[in-house]
């Protein structure tokens, strides 16, 4: 009976024992960051104590007192080995920085790809399928409505274009049936032979040649009265002598 109430005290301490939350990966990234900077300079401590202890057990060997030169030598020797345990360590707090590193990193792709899908399957949820079929079917529909309307248009622009075609051919017809009756009528007609006589031009002589005649027969006078008078001066003047 001892060993059951135990046992059941036992089992109830352990339900009623709080779950731990767990630590925030921030707060530990921070915390192992603490330890390294702890670790160097732990480390710059230890290799100052090794540099002492080697000048110590050096001199200490020259003024021969070897057994404390020896004492020197071991703490030296101790101070390498907790350096040499401190690089272990320090070793050992940058693969854990790297773990959590990436596995903070794992965890927040995964939150990421995990929201993405919730949030596709959430539209893909909106839309339903048979209202997609109806917006599919009202498109089509749609364009083919549009396409008859086009194809309506374009065939009655052709209708008129080959009415007026047509139209001018006829009037191109007529045109030439009417220039083909004036020319008929025109050869009817009786159009007599007239003959014209051409009558000789007119000489004129030319104004320069008449002004020149002219001027010769002004010249002509000129010399015949000047001559005259030559002639009757020299009558007077022998009547006049005699």
């Amino acid at each position: 009976l001892k060993q059951i109430k135990m046992w059941g005290m036992f089992k109830g301490k352990k339900k009623g024992k709080k779950q731990e939350a767990p630590p925030d990966p921030t707060l530990v990234m921070q915390q192992l960051n603490g330890q390294i900077d702890n670790l160097d300079k732990r480390q710059k401590l230890l290799d100052a104590r090794i540099k002492n202890y080697t000048a110590d057990a050096l001199k200490l060997k020259k003024a021969g007192n070897s057994r404390a030169a020896v004492l020197a030598l071991k703490k030296k020797k101790m101070n390498e080995q907790e350096l040499n345990k401190i690089d272990g360590m320090k070793l050992l707090l940058e693969q854990q920085k790297l773990s959590l590193e990436g596995t903070s990193l794992d965890k927040d792709i995964f939150t990421a790809l995990d929201t993405g899908n919730k949030a596709l399957k959430k539209i893909q949820d909106d839309m339903n399928i048979e209202k997609f079929e109806e917006l599919k079917d009202d498109m089509e529909e749609q364009e083919n409505l549009r396409k008859e309307i086009q194809d309506f248009f374009t065939e009655a622009g052709k209708e008129d274009e080959d009415e007026l075609l047509k139209e001018l051919d006829e009037l191109e017809e007529l045109e030439d049936e009417k220039n083909a009756e004036e020319d008929l009528d025109l050869e009817g007609l009786d159009v007599p032979n007239t003959q014209v006589v051409q009558q000789p031009a007119a000489e004129v002589a030319p104004p320069k040649k008449v002004a020149a005649h002219q001027d010769e027969d002004q010249l002509l006078a000129d010399l015949m009265a000047q001559l005259f008078l030559h002639k009757s001066f020299h009558s007077g003047y022998s009547f006049f002598c005699s």
